[in-house]
């Protein structure tokens, strides 16, 4: 052993020195906008025995260029089907001569599943037990109609400030019992609190209607509850969510879509349960915000800009790469997204039109990529403080605040729009094509409430049957504007 240890020493010994100016030096000849040269980089740290700086640097390539094999491999990762996973999570190759596998590609590792999910179900203390008052308005949930006045006067005495102290703790040990079976009231509230930013109070009911879930079946009770996770947006409902998306009911399978999609951030056109399982599978011991870099380097563009969007409201630098791609997009509704956002961070639209011809947008998209070159390292959002200011479209943010669950942000986007009237209008119209369920439906309220017109708009259907809805909303507000309306 002694004999060991005066080896490695001497090997240490002979070994070249580095120093930090060493390494400064590196840094400051390095292009850190360049994928090839942060790479080289991150190997020059390799060789030098700075391991923790190398992964910094290789995470940086990634952020470049998402898709870069070598930063990938280097990191730990293998290429399953059209996505990276970790090595340990990549399937087993086959034996030798056996016909390749048929059907989508899962990582070896499925994500635990609904049954496999504990819950705390002990029920939230009552503050007074004494007081029968609210009882009655929880017993009755399972006998009344669900789309009638009754059901209305028990949803809104329960979420009273005054009752809900105690209405919360008695509707926990209610959905505990098999004799009460109804989902949609408690689902109901949940969906109201979150409409008045009080989101926060609802959340001990979760346990309890996952538990109830499983035993009351019934469509509007289940979609009901699908849209109610949407408010709570906590991963660990995703693969109940998805037993759903698999179940017989064409209607409940769409709303639990729906709440998935609200979930993980994932597009809604074309979201099924592989799709589901899949982003379980990945990213069920990962944060949000890993979960949302892992989704950058999706090949669907859509699910890029969904993530750029999230990315977006928790002011993540590491977005705008990403974003600037997107600009260049094959389809149209990705890069007005894109554009859209772009403007936003930075106050300017550069000229750019989503519409444009290949040419014309490359141009633009050359000169922002040698804006972003020039100013990244010293980038800053406009509301960090000493950023510049940047002159925003209120009625717009106000609009993308309509699904905020902490806070008073949604209930004060939406007083501030009602209270802008006509000229919330076409922020509002914007607002029925967003990705978000919530917002598309308090636009759609909001834009009722203003106008005082009646114009159909299910805000649960398809981005493609939605836009007959929008379009006869647009042409409505055109009449409007040329004074021609009745």
């Amino acid at each position: 052993m002694l004999r060991l240890v005066l080896v490695v020493t001497l090997l240490l010994s002979v070994l070249p020195a580095f120093s930090e100016d060493t390494l400064q030096d590196r840094i400051a000849a390095t292009d850190m906008t360049n994928a090839d040269a942060v790479y080289a980089l991150a190997m020059w740290c390799h060789e030098h025995r700075l391991p923790t700086t190398c992964n910094k640097y290789l995470n940086l390539v990634l952020r470049i260029d998402t898709d870069n094999p070598d930063a990938r491999e280097a990191l730990g990762f293998v290429r399953v089907g059209e996505r990276w996973v970790p090595k340990q999570y990549a399937p087993a190759a086959p034996p030798a001569g056996s016909a390749p596998a048929k059907g989508p590609r899962y990582v070896a590792a499925p994500g635990p599943t609904a049954a496999q999910i504990s819950w705390d179900l002990t029920p939230p203390v009552d503050p007074d037990p004494s007081d029968l008052f609210i009882d009655k308005y929880i017993e009755r949930l399972p006998t009344i109609d669900k789309e009638g006045d009754d059901m209305d006067i028990s949803v809104a005495t329960c979420i009273d400030p005054k009752y809900w102290p105690s209405a919360c703790p008695r509707l926990c040990a209610a959905l505990l019992r098999d004799s009460f079976t109804d989902l949609y009231g408690a689902s109901t509230m949940v969906m109201e609190l979150g409409h008045k930013n009080r989101t926060e109070e609802a959340r001990p009911l979760l346990p309890f209607l996952m538990k109830a879930s499983t035993r009351i079946t019934t469509t509007p009770d289940l979609d009901a509850f699908c849209w109610a996770l949407a408010v709570f947006k906590d991963k660990r409902c995703v693969p109940r969510l998805i037993e759903l998306m698999q179940g017989a009911d064409p209607d409940v399978a769409k709303s639990a879509a729906s709440a998935v999609s609200a979930i993980t951030h994932l597009p809604p056109a074309g979201l099924d349960a592989a799709k589901a399982q899949l982003w379980w599978n990945e990213n069920c011991n990962l944060s949000e915000q890993d979960s949302l870099h892992a989704q950058l380097g999706a090949s669907d563009d859509t699910e890029v800009l969904e993530a750029v969007r999230s990315l977006y409201v928790m002011r993540d630098k590491t977005l705008v790469p990403p974003l600037i791609r997107l600009l260049s997009s094959a389809i149209p509704a990705v890069r007005s997204g894109a554009i859209d956002l772009f403007s936003k961070i930075t106050g300017n639209e550069w000229g750019y039109d989503p519409q444009g011809t290949d040419a014309d947008r490359a141009k633009i998209v050359a000169h922002i990529n040698a804006w972003w070159k020039e100013s990244g390292d010293s980038f800053a959002f406009p509301e960090t403080p000493g950023a510049a200011p940047v002159a925003t479209d209120e009625p717009a943010q106000w609009v993308t605040n309509l699904d905020a669950s902490t806070g008073t942000t949604a209930q004060e986007a939406e007083n501030s729009l009602r209270a802008r009237g006509m000229d919330s209008v076409p922020a509002l119209l914007n607002g029925l094509a967003s990705p978000s369920i919530l917002i598309r439906l308090r636009c759609y309220e909001l834009l009722k409430a203003i106008s005082g017109q009646a114009i159909d708009f299910d805000a649960h259907e398809s981005d493609q049957n939605r836009a007959t809805a929008v379009q006869a909303w647009r042409d409505w507000y055109a009449s409007h504007l040329a004074g021609t309306d009745k």
